[in-house]
C-alpha cells in the first residue's frame, strides 16, 4: 500500500501556463501562499482552513477549464444524467465531458461562498455574516482608501444560494461563468491581502 501512496505522490501533472485561464489561477495559488504561510506562523488554524478551502477552488477551477466549462444558459441534458447514472451503478466511472465541467466548477462556487461567508465573520469580527461584513468592508475601506469591490463574489453566492435553496438548482440553467469565478476569487483574495 505504500508504494500506490508513494506513486500517487509522485504524480503530478504540468498545466500550460502559456494558456491565459491557467496563468491567471497560478497567479491566484502563488497569492495563497503567503497567506497560507502567514496563518501556519501564526499557528491560525481557522485561516489556514479558510486558505485551504481556497485553494481548492484554485484546484476545481483548473479541471473545470481543462474540462472546457461553458455557461450554462439552457437546461441540462437529462439523457447525460441517466447515462452516467447508469454507468456508476455499473461501477464505471466517467472522467470527462460538460458534466464533469460542471461537476467541477459546482465544486468552485460552493467552495468561493463559504470563503465569502468565513473571511468577512472572520476579519469583520462579528458572528452574524451581514454584521461582519459591514466591519469587513470598513476595515477595508479605512486600510486602502477605497472600496472593497465584491460584485462576483456576491453574484456567486447567490448563484450557489439557488443551487442550495431553489428545488430545481440550476437545472434549466446558470447564471454565471468561469471568468466571474475567477474575479470573485481575486476579490476574496484582495480582501484576505488587505486585512491579513
Amino acid at each position: 500500500m505504500k508504494d500506490d501512496a508513494e506513486g500517487a505522490a509522485n504524480e503530478i501533472e504540468k498545466i500550460d501556463l502559456t494558456d491565459v485561464r491557467f496563468k491567471e489561477l497560478a497567479r491566484c495559488a502563488s497569492r495563497i501562499v503567503p497567506l497560507l504561510e502567514s496563518a501556519h506562523n501564526k499557528g491560525d488554524k481557522d485561516v489556514i482552513a479558510i486558505f485551504d478551502d481556497m485553494l481548492g477552488v484554485v484546484y476545481a477551477l483548473i479541471d473545470a477549464h481543462k474540462l472546457n466549462v461553458s455557461g450554462k444558459t439552457g437546461e441540462s441534458d437529462y439523457s447525460a444524467i441517466e447515462k452516467r447514472s447508469k454507468q456508476l451503478r455499473d461501477g464505471e466511472v466517467r472522467r470527462v465531458g460538460n458534466w464533469m465541467a460542471g461537476f467541477h466548477f459546482n465544486n468552485a462556487i460552493f467552495r468561493i461562498s463559504a470563503v465569502f461567508a468565513r473571511l468577512v465573520i472572520r476579519f469583520g469580527g462579528k458572528p452574524k455574516e451581514q454584521d461582519a461584513r459591514e466591519e469587513a468592508e470598513k476595515a477595508f475601506l479605512k486600510k486602502k482608501g477605497a472600496p472593497w469591490a465584491n460584485k462576483e463574489a456576491n453574484a456567486v453566492r447567490k448563484e450557489v444560494n439557488t443551487l442550495k435553496h431553489e428545488v430545481g438548482g440550476v437545472f434549466k440553467g446558470r447564471a454565471e461563468d468561469l471568468t466571474t469565478a475567477l474575479t470573485a476569487l481575486d476579490q476574496l483574495l484582495t480582501l484576505a491581502e488587505a486585512l491579513y
